[in-house]
């Protein structure tokens, strides 16, 4: 028994030295998802015809993406980035009144990326600050 809690205590002081944080190294995928909150958007116009103060309403929807990229190693990384989000109209506002509709809106499309991992600012969680474009 004192064996066995000088093995279980021996473990849990080397834990945090062992879950520290390493710099990607190679060839990496990620994955991500979410939920898509978009904001009212204005309006020009509808079926061809212009419109004066209108706005779009949607609710929430889901958001997802997919990443592929190469860690140097050293804190830096490169990676592609493809992202989809949805999200649900519910209705058009114009000056005098609501209208509703009944349709979606989907949104994709592809990012090239340049990330710094810093890695030392805290333990076991790896923030980083990145650029991209797309």
């Amino acid at each position: 028994m004192r064996v066995r809690n000088i093995l279980l205590a021996a473990t849990m002081a080397a834990l945090p030295v062992a879950a520290a944080a390493q710099p990607v190294t190679g060839l990496y995928l990620g994955t991500g998802a979410g939920v898509n909150i978009m904001q009212d958007t204005t309006v020009a116009s509808i079926g061809g015809f212009t419109t004066r103060d209108a706005s779009l309403q949607t609710t929430g929807g889901a958001a997802a993406l997919a990443a592929v990229g190469w860690g140097f190693g050293n804190g830096l990384r490169a990676e592609f980035e493809f992202d989809y989000r949805y999200n649900s109209v519910t209705g058009v506002s114009f000056p005098n009144g609501r209208e509703l509709l009944n349709g979606s809106e989907q949104k994709y499309g592809p990012m090239v990326n340049l990330l710094y991992d810093c890695n030392d600012m805290v333990p076991m969680v790896v923030p980083y600050i990145g650029v991209g474009a797309g």
